[in-house]
C-alpha cells in the first residue's frame, strides 16, 4: 500500500481514525474508528452518501458514537444493528 498515492481526503481519514483509537484507549485501527472518522469529515464523500440515502447524518454519527462507547467489544451486534437502519 503506497500512502503517497491516497487522496488529501484519505489521508486526513486514516489520521482521525488512528487519533480516534488513541482517544478510546484501543490499541488496534478497527473499522469503527474508521466510520467515525469518515463521517466527521467536513465536504467528505461518506456523509453526503448518507444524506443522499435520507438518513441524518448527524444521528447516524451521534448514534454510531453512543453504541461505540457502551459497546466497545460488541462489533457483531453493532454492524446487526447498522444492517436494519
Amino acid at each position: 500500500m503506497n500512502i503517497q498515492k491516497f487522496t488529501t481526503k484519505s489521508i486526513e481519514a486514516i489520521n482521525d481514525c488512528e487519533k480516534l483509537a488513541c482517544d478510546y484507549g484501543n490499541q488496534e485501527l478497527e473499522q469503527e474508528h474508521l466510520l467515525v472518522a469518515l463521517l466527521q469529515q467536513e465536504d467528505g464523500l461518506i456523509p453526503k452518501l448518507i444524506e443522499k440515502m435520507g438518513i441524518d447524518g448527524t444521528t447516524f454519527h451521534n448514534f454510531w458514537c453512543e453504541i461505540r462507547l457502551y459497546h466497545q467489544s460488541c462489533h457483531i451486534y453493532i454492524w446487526n444493528v447498522f444492517l436494519y437502519l
